[in-house]
């Protein structure tokens, strides 16, 4: 089911990258969507890019990398080739074994990232689809917030389903729809629509 989530979802992304044009803007600092584009492109099918992306140190040769992604394909010839080569991200070879929920939460991401910043309505929700978000977002929070000296919960609404990312006094809960405690989990804290109440120390 989550395979086909993010086959949905990749495919969604694509439809989305091609409704805007090249230098729109994107929730990712300083990137257009054709920057987005071709980081995509490059998590996918580019290795000698990866180590940069999480060694500072080499960020300049990721950042060539992409560069030459965009001089070798127009926005368009490299939305094809990304609708041509299908959505498996092959920067993550264990995501099989998390039901492709990583690639899933990337492609819901990238979409928004497109999406909220260029008033673009809407995409299709489903329960199948929030409780496969929500999984992703209990591993990734403890990844991308684990660390910190107060304590974090997220929490779906209507005391919905809680995730205790650090289990220490005081802190934050951090309640909304897992898309969007999801993007704030990623960074993108501006764009979420979650409510932050304090914890009792």
């Amino acid at each position: 089911m989550t395979r086909k989530l993010r086959d949905e979802r990749y495919a969604l992304f694509c439809e989305t990258l091609s409704s805007v044009e090249p230098s729109a803007p994107t929730l990712c600092d300083g990137w257009t969507v054709h920057d987005l584009a071709a980081h995509v492109w490059l998590i996918k099918r580019d290795p000698a890019g990866w180590p940069g992306m999480a060694l500072p140190f080499l960020a300049h040769v990721t950042d060539a990398r992409l560069a030459a992604i965009k001089d070798r394909w127009s926005y368009a010839a490299l939305i094809d080739r990304l609708r041509e080569h299908g959505p498996g991200i092959a920067a993550m070879p264990g995501d099989g074994f998390e039901g492709h929920r990583h690639a899933l939460g990337e492609y819901v991401i990238h979409t928004e990232d497109i999406r909220r910043p260029n008033d673009l309505p809407p995409l299709p929700d489903t329960p199948a689809l929030r409780n496969a978000l929500w999984r992703r977002v209990g591993v990734a929070a403890r990844i991308l917030r684990g660390r910190g000296r107060d304590g974090l919960i997220l929490q779906r609404p209507q005391g919905g389903d809680v995730i205790v990312v650090r289990g220490r006094p005081g802190g934050s809960s951090v309640i909304g729809e897992p898309i969007e405690v999801l993007l704030w989990v990623y960074g993108r804290e501006s764009a979420a629509a979650v409510e932050i109440r304090s914890l009792a120390a």
